[in-house]
């Protein structure tokens, strides 16, 4: 799914890219237990 949403937003070209670089930084911030962050937190802040 992360992949399809990178081939969207590349296709959709700068606005999206931005996006897109928030959301990698969103699921670095879910694979470090310590930051509190899980998938469940941050949904909300992507929809």
């Amino acid at each position: 799914i992360d992949k399809r949403m990178e081939s969207d937003a590349a296709a959709n070209g700068g606005e999206k890219k931005k996006y897109v670089d928030l959301l990698e930084v969103l699921l670095e911030l879910t694979r470090e237990p310590s930051s509190g962050f899980t998938r469940e937190s941050i949904r909300p802040l992507l929809s």
